[in-house]
Formats: structure tokens, C-alpha cells, sequence
């Protein structure tokens, strides 16, 4: 008969490997491996804030069709019922009560009832609106500007993208480098040992390897974990949820080499949402000049009204009703508003004046942007070409010390030297190829797009 002991410990050793075949399922469902161009394309898709620029896109064109409701026929309905304990009292001069030469006296008279109803239907339609025109003009921009204020948001995002991206790329690359220099190190040590236990080398020589050794397992393990971050980075800034990753497709090689030229790019840069906001700010500064002028003409309204009126002393309601309509065309005319007018038009003016010549140094911003950043891709670039080479010398002449050490021949000093001039050369290089991402990014943002 079976222990029962090893039974529930049989049984707990099946649950737990179920449970971690789950949890490692999961875990691979929230790994994603995404190009760079679909990682952007997964960002505008899940992005909160574009979700928010459109509603706000959608709200200035609910505010441009309340303004179009300002010209048609509006109607009101109103009523009143008022009850008078006491009538107001007139007086009726003598004069009209006057016979022949002698003056009749003065005689006070009540006028009314005391309960009033009335009930009434008013129709209004303005035949003259000076500023409508301009005001559904001003309206058009800001719905203009909300949208350009979307596409800035959007651009942004896809810079947080492509930021991540490179960086994880780098430290892709920074993996592949500790890996080669851990399995280095690996090799260097079983020689060591080797060695020393030949007597060949001292034992502090070994110590100095074994270190090496720890410090290679220490950088790949600090090299890994900073990929995962930049990969949940990457992640967060696709809008995926929190805790997972995106690991980013493609080779730094290519994402580094461009193919940028020297052309300053002149058109992407005067489509940047930066220059359209600008000059739709100086549409908005010359409409509103033209608004102050167009406030102090006269608006002329049609309006008509339909009432009922009952009237009587004992609230009998079901008759006496006295209709009346009238209709007639209103003009409103500002005369005189203390210099406003000219105060307001100076202020616009002067707006205009501002944005103008800031519209004029962003374009010489961006342009100059553009150019220093291309100068230092294309200094990252020799740079990256002349490590290659420092790379390729470095590892032949690693190789020839290693075979002497190997062989008992070579001095250890003479080894490490070697592999210090080839870590650092991998290192360079990579410092390199982080200042030709960084100088690709300044360049894609002083155009205004990415260019996968």
C-alpha cells in the first residue's frame, strides 16, 4: 500500500508544476515582438491621450454648430399672471372736461382690472449679423488648432516610441557584447586554472580571473535587466498594460543607418504642427482685428409677437381674452465705446507682429536642429566605421596573446591588456552607435516625423 505521505507530496510536486507552466504562459503571452513601425502603429491605437485630442476636436465642432444656431428663427413662449389689490390711480386734467370758458376739474380714474393674464408666443430672426461671418470664421481655426494640437500629441508619442526603441536596441546590443565577454572570461578562466595548476602563473593571477569572471556574469545579468525595462518601456508607451513587454525587431545596424541625405528638409519641416499652429495664431489675431471693426456696425432683428390677454375682476378665466399681435424690426447700433475699438485692434495687431516673428525663428530653430543633428550623425557614423576596424585589430591580437598564454609563452599582463583594448573598443562603439541614434532622433524631430 501506498504512503500517504508520498502521495500528497507527489500530488503538491504536480500542482506546483502546474502552477509554474501557468505562470511561464503568461508570461509569454505579455512578451510581444513588434517591428518598429508596428510598435508605433500600436501606439496611435491605444494611446489615451488621442482618444482625449479627438474629443476635444469633436467639442470645437459642436461649439462651430452651436454658432450656426445664432441665425435661425428663434421663438419663445412666455406668460404672466398678476393679481392687483390695488389699481393705479390717473389723473385726467380739468381741460378735458372743459365747457365753454369755464374749466372743469381735475378727476382721478382707475384704470384696469384687478386679475391680469397673459399669455404670449415671440419670434425673433436677425437680418443683420456683422461679426457671424467672422465669428464662424475664428471658430473654423480653433477647430484647426484643437486638431493640429492632436497631431503635435501624437508625433510626441511616436518619439517616446522610437526613444524606447533604440535605447533597447542598444541594450540588445549590450547583451550581445557581455555574453561574448562572459563566454571570454569563461575561456580564459579554465586556462588560468590550467595554468596555475602547472604552476605557470602565481596564484593572484588566477584571483584576477576569477574576478573577471564574476564581473563579466555581474554585467550580463545588469545588461539583461535593463532590456527587460526598456522593453516594459516600450510597452507602456504602446499602451499595452503595465508589466509587459515589447521586444523590439530589427538590428541596430540597420535602424542606425539611415537613408538620410544632406538636404535640409525644408517642406517637413514647414509642416511641423509647431509652424501651423503659429500661423493659424496669426489667422486668429487678423480675424479678431476684424471683428472689433465689424462690432460697431448696426444688427438689425425682424421680431414679432402673438399674446393673449384676459382681464377681470373675478378670476373667470374661461372668457374675456383680449388678443393683440405686433411686429416690427429692431436695429442695434454701438455709437460710442470710449476708443475700445481701437484699443482691442492695436492689441491683435500686436499679436499678430509676435507671431509672425515667432513663426519666423521657429523656422530657423528647426532648420538649424535639423542641421547640427545631421553633423553629428554623420561624425557617429565615422566613428562607428573607425571602431569597427579598432575592433577587428583588437580580436587578432587578443587571439595571437591568447595562443601564447595558452602555450605558456605569453605573459598575463599581456592578456589582459588585450582584452581591456578590446572592451573598450566594444564599448565605444556602442557609445557611438547610442550618439548616431540620438543624432537620427534630433534629426527626425526637427522634420517633424519619424522615419522608420
Amino acid at each position: 500500500m501506498a504512503n500517504p505521505l508520498i502521495l500528497s507530496s507527489m500530488n503538491h510536486s504536480i500542482y506546483l508544476l502546474f502552477f509554474l507552466v501557468f505562470c511561464s504562459s503568461i508570461q509569454a503571452q505579455d512578451v510581444k515582438s513588434l517591428s518598429l513601425t508596428e510598435a508605433l502603429d500600436l501606439a496611435i491605437k491605444n494611446r489615451k491621450e488621442l482618444t482625449i485630442q479627438q474629443i476635444k476636436v469633436d467639442q470645437a465642432r459642436a461649439d462651430i454648430n452651436i454658432l450656426n444656431a445664432r441665425r435661425s428663427f428663434q421663438i419663445k413662449a412666455s406668460g404672466d399672471v398678476r393679481y392687483n389689490p390695488v389699481l393705479q390711480t390717473s389723473i385726467i386734467p380739468g381741460a378735458a372736461f372743459q365747457t365753454g370758458a369755464t374749466p372743469g376739474e381735475d378727476r382721478e380714474i382707475q384704470f384696469g382690472t384687478r386679475f391680469n393674464a397673459l399669455v404670449g408666443v415671440e419670434g425673433s430672426y436677425r437680418l443683420v449679423d456683422p461679426t457671424f461671418k467672422t465669428d464662424v470664421d475664428l471658430a473654423m481655426q480653433n477647430k484647426e488648432l484643437t486638431a493640429s494640437n492632436g497631431e503635435k500629441e501624437k508625433i510626441e508619442i511616436q518619439f517616446q516610441v522610437t526613444k524606447s526603441f533604440f535605447e533597447a536596441l542598444l541594450q540588445k546590443e549590450a547583451i550581445q557584447i557581455s555574453k561574448e565577454q562572459l563566454k571570454k572570461a569563461e575561456y580564459w578562466m579554465e586556462i588560468a586554472q590550467v595554468q596555475s595548476a602547472n604552476g605557470t602563473i602565481l596564484p593572484n593571477d588566477l584571483l584576477k580571473f576569477k574576478r573577471d569572471l564574476a564581473v563579466a556574469k555581474s554585467n550580463l545579468e545588469i545588461s539583461e535587466r535593463q532590456y527587460h525595462q526598456r522593453c516594459k518601456e516600450i510597452a507602456y508607451f504602446t499602451g499595452l498594460p503595465v508589466g509587459s513587454e515589447v521586444e523590439p525587431l530589427g538590428d541596430l545596424k540597420n535602424q542606425v543607418s539611415s537613408n538620410s541625405t544632406d538636404a535640409l528638409p525644408s517642406d517637413d519641416i514647414l509642416k511641423r504642427p509647431e509652424l501651423l499652429q503659429t500661423g493659424l495664431a496669426m489667422k486668429i489675431a487678423s480675424l479678431n482685428q476684424l471683428k472689433q471693426e465689424q462690432i460697431n456696425k448696426p444688427a438689425v432683428d425682424f421680431y414679432t409677437n402673438v399674446n393673449a390677454q384676459h382681464l377681470s375682476n373675478d378670476f373667470a378665466v374661461w372668457n374675456r381674452w383680449f388678443p393683440f399681435v405686433f411686429g416690427g424690426v429692431r436695429m442695434q447700433w454701438n455709437l460710442m465705446d470710449g476708443g475700445l475699438k481701437k484699443k482691442n485692434q492695436e492689441k491683435y495687431a500686436l499679436e499678430y507682429k509676435w507671431q509672425s516673428v515667432h513663426l519666423e525663428k521657429l523656422q530657423a530653430d528647426f532648420s538649424y536642429e535639423w542641421l547640427t543633428a545631421q553633423n553629428d550623425y554623420v561624425l557617429a557614423l565615422k566613428n562607428i566605421a573607425i571602431q569597427d576596424e579598432n575592433i577587428a585589430l583588437s580580436n587578432q591580437i587578443l587571439q595571437n596573446d591568447e595562443l601564447k598564454f595558452k602555450e605558456g609563452a605569453g605573459l598575463v599582463t599581456t592578456l589582459r591588456e588585450s582584452q581591456l583594448s578590446l572592451k573598450e573598443a566594444n564599448q565605444l562603439k556602442l557609445s557611438f552607435q547610442a550618439d548616431a541614434c540620438q543624432a537620427r532622433l534630433r534629426m527626425m524631430r526637427a522634420a517633424g516625423k519619424i522615419i522608420p
